[in-house]
């Protein structure tokens, strides 16, 4: 949804499920992680700092921009007190809502896939679940202990790479990055009248 069609339902929905979520639930937790030294570790998104033509991203760009913020000024509130925070941005994960998103595609759009990924990604291919759970592992081990503050690209050199792509063109952005994230927002609107408009949430 472009940022003129925008609308404040939606806006709130974003914001809600990606910014004061986590906010809050930290918040919560925030006693335990200060008496055990814990970590934090919030999932961030490209889309803080890159943008994909024809796929307009000003809400979910938003709220990962806050999370990227977020994580950076608790990891310097709670550093003194020996909580670390970090966050992941991930890119396309082999998950199986992206399998299904894969497998509803024609063969012409599945060997497009093929060929964008090999196009943008550096190393060829898109990451597995263990790819980011293992980034998970290890910002939350003692070998990450001087680590904070820091948001990792776990996205096969997606973001070093600046090659332009016209998603009208690729069909792209028909598969858009599919998360649990998605799920969430179209279970928040099935029903209603507008769903159809709401914009996929992507991590």
């Amino acid at each position: 949804m472009s940022f003129a069609e925008m609308n404040e339902a939606t806006l709130d929905l974003h914001l809600n499920l990606n910014v004061k979520a986590p906010y809050l639930l930290t918040q919560q937790l925030i006693s335990a992680l200060i008496a055990r030294k814990g970590v934090v570790i919030n999932i961030s998104s490209y889309f803080s700092h890159r943008m994909l033509p024809g796929r307009p991203s000003t809400t979910y760009s938003l709220s990962k921009g806050a999370i990227d913020a977020f994580t950076k000024s608790l990891a310097y509130e709670m550093g003194p007190q020996g909580v670390r925070v970090n966050a992941i941005a991930p890119g396309t994960v082999n998950t199986s809502l992206v399998r299904g998103t894969l497998d509803r595609l024609t063969e012409e759009g599945k060997t497009k896939f093929a060929e964008i990924v090999k196009m943008i990604y550096p190393l060829g291919h898109i990451g597995e679940p263990d790819d980011v759970s293992g980034a998970a592992v290890f910002l939350a081990s003692d070998q990450a202990r001087w680590i904070t503050g820091a948001i990792l690209a776990v996205d096969g050199g997606l973001t070093t790479n600046l090659t332009s792509l016209t998603t009208r063109s690729t069909g792209l952005a028909v598969l858009a990055h599919r998360s649990p994230v998605n799920s969430a927002v179209r279970r928040q609107w099935r029903g209603r009248k507008n769903y159809e408009k709401i914009p996929q949430a992507r991590v």
